[in-house]
């Protein structure tokens, strides 16, 4: 087996070997990922040669040192550049292995005579507007007169944005620290016995880019992204034959020296007691490489954070989505509220539900925070608010949260519904919000409607009726749940098909209905199950089973193909390339706690012990480890590297997502 795991010291330590997948245009390619509040370090599991220096490679423009400051996701720091001398030549090692915990990574490099292990850290404390880490070189050779020379390769831009010139920069030393700043922001790297002043601006290629995708020669490749960062400067220092160098790093706005040594003298020691403290709590599978998978997973569960509001909130992922998203935050918090109470207990949760409530505005809730301008249309992120609040009060008995929420209950319930206990909206209200030339993907191509006009989802008028539920049981309302359930029964039941339409268009006496089967069917199934006949449940399984299946063979586990999770939608767009494929025939982990609850009410348990199974295999086997991708198109189109693995969905997009990392039921909290 490829990946070799053991537990020492109460540390996670998982080995990969630093090389690269080819497969569906690299799509597979491992990367570590250190995530700390509003920061983030990552890079590929595969290290390159530039002009005789050695560096980790980048297969996305966002990779590198990452930290939000002043309200924007900046990067900071490319890569580290680095090459060992031996009495002034350069001593040429092989990449090895990279051993990884959720915390740190370590990648190591061989020749005959030498050994060198690199570690990278990013440190858990930080300010509003300064962060850091430090890098460490260990070395152990058996060459004369050792050198190690270090220069770091600079990107200080916002996320998303082209690099600048190298004009842009200002570049100065202090005492053996580098200094490179451009407007405001600040990288400071160090501090080393002697230093050169260089620059040199290179360009860059990110085979992965944004994840989208394109056909190039008739086969589907991934657009590569060009970038130019700048080596800037160079770092020296003596070596003997066994030593060892530590570099601190800071970035944010005025920093000075200091920071590099606090930062710098970061221990690991707090991570690994962290990290025992949490897996004390819980029960594991039986099934021992299970187990380790699960550990891995929990550890890095609270990492999903940015502070907001003086609290650290779940952010819904990495680079575009380190903010928080209120849709995506709701899921989790729906989803894994036990969890939540026990590692950030009742308290947090009714900080970040208070916090929230900012942003609900006419019933409907901001897309995610933003303090300028955040746009207001997200309804389903209103309900989800609104049943995480229920779970909340029904878990916990806190009477003066029921009181603070009652006016929010009142003015949501209030602004929603129409006469038929229903609720209408923009197309592009819900989770499936994609919009491309002006117009909502979720409208079939075939309606001829305005985009304008106002839809039936299934999802939504769902969350609506769980909601008109705990509005009465909580607050003694009296709203027609009857009613609401009736009329979704009438408007979204294909009798015929024994599933739920994906959407519904009614403007007077025209009406439209889209057959096709979808995840937003099984949300609504899970959400309403205890209103469906049992036999509604079991024909709308054989459904999902025959047309919405989506199959995985694991990596790490001696299985056949077995069960993954479920398609978007039923499209005949089965190839992702970009946002018009974005909610269409892919696999968006995040529809799977839904299916479970399905499951288990039916009793196909099995069928949800498989997919939690394949989702850990693929954590820990491909994309950014110890994380889960957002979405995975369809194994179809023609691959540019056929392997044995090539009929497995393939990650495309996005690969550190919290709505993807849900927690298995077999973690338990243990009983104390």
């Amino acid at each position: 087996m490829e990946l070799n795991n053991d537990q020492i010291d109460g540390e996670l330590v998982f080995s990969y070997p630093q090389e690269e997948k080819p497969d569906w245009g690299y799509a597979r390619n491992r990367s570590f990922v250190l995530k700390r509040p509003d920061t983030c370090w990552s890079s590929s599991l595969f290290s390159v040669t530039k002009d005789g220096f050695i560096l980790p490679n980048r297969d996305h423009p966002q990779q590198g040192l990452l930290f939000r400051v002043g309200g924007e996701y900046t990067k900071f720091l490319d890569a580290p550049m680095f090459k060992l001398l031996s009495e002034g030549e350069e001593v040429n090692m092989e990449p090895a292995e990279v051993k990884l915990t959720p915390w740190k990574a370590t990648y190591i490099y061989r020749s005959e005579s030498t050994t060198l292990e690199v570690t990278y850290y990013l440190s858990p404390s930080g300010f509003d507007n300064k962060a850091g880490g430090w890098i460490k070189f260990n070395i152990d050779s058996s060459l004369e007169d050792l050198e190690l020379i270090v220069s770091p390769l600079v990107d200080i831009r916002k996320v998303g944005e082209e690099s600048p010139d190298i004009s842009d920069y200002d570049i100065s030393t202090d005492q053996g620290v580098l200094c490179v700043s451009k407007k405001g922001k600040e990288l400071m790297i160090g501090g080393s016995e002697s230093m050169m002043d260089h620059r040199e601006q290179i360009q860059w290629g990110y085979k992965l880019g944004d994840g989208y995708r394109e056909v190039a020669d008739g086969e589907v490749r991934f657009k590569e992204e060009k970038r130019d960062p700048v080596k800037m400067g160079a770092l020296t220092f003596e070596l003997s034959k066994r030593d060892e160098v530590k570099i601190g790093i800071a970035c944010g706005k005025d920093l000075d020296r200091s920071d590099v040594e606090f930062f710098g003298g970061s221990d690991v020691r707090k991570d690994e007691e962290n990290a025992r403290e949490i897996l004390e709590r819980f029960d594991f599978s039986e099934n021992d490489m299970e187990a380790r998978f699960e550990k891995a997973r929990l550890v890095a569960f609270p990492k999903f954070a940015v502070r907001e509001g003086g609290i650290d909130i779940p952010g819904a992922g990495e680079w575009w989505f380190k903010d928080v998203w209120f849709r995506d935050l709701f899921e989790s918090l729906y989803h894994e509220m036990d969890f939540y109470r026990e590692l950030k207990g009742d308290e947090w949760i009714k900080k970040v539900l208070t916090w929230a409530r900012i942003y609900l505005k006419d019933g409907i809730m901001a897309v995610k925070a933003d303090d300028n301008d955040p746009a207001y249309n997200s309804i389903d992120a209103a309900l989800l608010y609104l049943l995480c609040a229920a779970k909340y009060y029904e878990k916990t008995g806190d009477e003066n949260f029921r009181e603070n929420m009652k006016k929010t209950f009142d003015s949501v319930v209030e602004s929603l519904g129409e006469d038929d206990g229903l609720v209408r909206c923009g197309p592009e209200y819900s989770w499936m919000d994609s919009v491309v030339d002006g117009r909502a993907t979720r409208i079939p191509d075939s309606w001829d409607v305005e985009d304008e006009a106002e839809y039936l989802l299934p999802e939504v008028n769902a969350m609506w009726i769980r909601v008109l539920e705990e509005y009465n049981k909580i607050y003694g309302a009296d709203e027609n749940v009857k009613k609401a359930w009736n009329s979704f029964k009438e408007t979204f039941w294909d009798d015929k098909k024994g599933f739920v339409y994906h959407i519904v268009y009614r403007d007077g006496d025209e009406e439209k209905k889209d057959s096709t089967e979808s995840s937003a069917a099984v949300v609504s199934l899970a959400l309403l199950k205890d209103y469906f006949f049992g036999y509604e449940l079991l024909d709308a399984w054989k459904t999902v089973k025959e047309r919405l299946l989506v199959y995985r063979k694991p990596v790490y586990f001696d299985e056949n193909h077995i069960p993954f999770g479920i398609l978007t939608r039923n499209s005949k767009k089965r190839v992702y390339m970009g946002d018009a494929e974005y909610h269409e025939a892919v696999m968006w982990p995040r529809d799977s706690t839904y299916l479970f609850e399905i499951l288990e009410k039916i009793g196909r348990t099995g069928i949800k012990k498989e997919i939690t199974k394949n989702m850990l295999d693929h954590q820990m086997s491909e994309g950014a480890i110890f994380y889960n991708h957002e979405l995975f198109s369809l194994p179809e189109g023609k691959n540019p590297c056929e392997t044995s693995l090539s009929s497995n969905p393939v990650p495309v997009k996005n690969p550190i997502q919290l709505w993807s990392h849900f927690l298995p039921d077999s973690i338990e909290t243990r009983k104390r």
